[in-house]
């Protein structure tokens, strides 16, 4: 047996502290419609009251965050990907359950305050969310459930009919498959998008490809992205 010393610590675990997943709430998932266009930028788990670490790291930010998010805590992770700093960030905290404050070092599964509905929360959650920045400006966010389940060796497996697909440019999301309908949400270059259909629409640069959105039902040009591929895809 390998002595108490040379142990290796847990390095990911879900919000709620274990190796099992939580659950998320009905339209919480990352990527789902918000009012204005907007798409949601983290994961709301439900179903666990503790707040518990994710990864180690050092909290950046304690205390309200703003209306919207409420009592909330970020926390850095110790290294760096790709040059850039992650931070993962808890939100909608109940207000006076903070149990770390800026500056604190912290391990996975540590606790770190209680589930609330602080700021805009249609109820209790654990809204997480994972930024990455560079140089201070924030680049880019991704799906907490795809993040941490492939940081515990636990990849999510996504049914046939449903695809992501990274944005190698800035790509608008459209009511319709041109360019001449509606915007009404848009992906930054180096977002995964959630796709499940597609369609042949306007030819735009020689490629007449839309991916039409899981979560938002908004269509997207495929020439944005970094695969073109309709495999798995329904057509429509």
């Amino acid at each position: 047996m390998r002595p108490a010393c040379c142990e290796e610590r847990i390095t990911t675990v879900w919000g709620n502290g274990l190796a099992t997943r939580p659950d998320v709430s009905n339209g919480g998932q990352f990527g789902a419609p918000r009012p204005g266009g907007r798409t949601h930028a983290g994961a709301d788990f439900i179903g666990y009251s503790e707040l518990r670490a994710i990864e180690p790291g050092n909290v950046t930010f304690a205390g309200v965050l703003n209306s919207a998010a409420g009592v909330s805590v970020a926390i850095d992770l110790p290294n760096q990907i790709d040059g850039q700093i992650v931070t993962v960030v808890r939100m909608h905290i109940q207000p006076g359950s903070l149990r770390v404050m800026r500056g604190s070092q912290v391990v996975a599964g540590q606790p770190i305050g209680l589930m609330g509905e602080s700021g805009n929360a249609q109820g209790k959650c654990d809204h997480v969310e994972v930024r990455f920045f560079r140089g201070g400006q924030l680049v880019k966010t991704v799906d907490p459930v795809t993040w941490i389940a492939n940081r515990m060796g636990q990849p999510v497996p996504m049914p046939a009919s449903i695809q992501q697909r990274v944005s190698k440019a800035f790509v608008n999301g459209r009511v319709a498959p041109s360019r001449q309908a509606p915007i009404r949400g848009s992906l930054a270059a180096g977002i995964a998008g959630t796709f499940n259909a597609f369609t042949r629409g306007e030819m735009v640069e020689g490629n007449d490809i839309w991916f039409r959105g899981h979560f938002t039902g908004l269509w997207f040009w495929s020439g944005a992205f970094t695969s073109t591929s309709t495999q798995g895809l329904i057509k429509v």
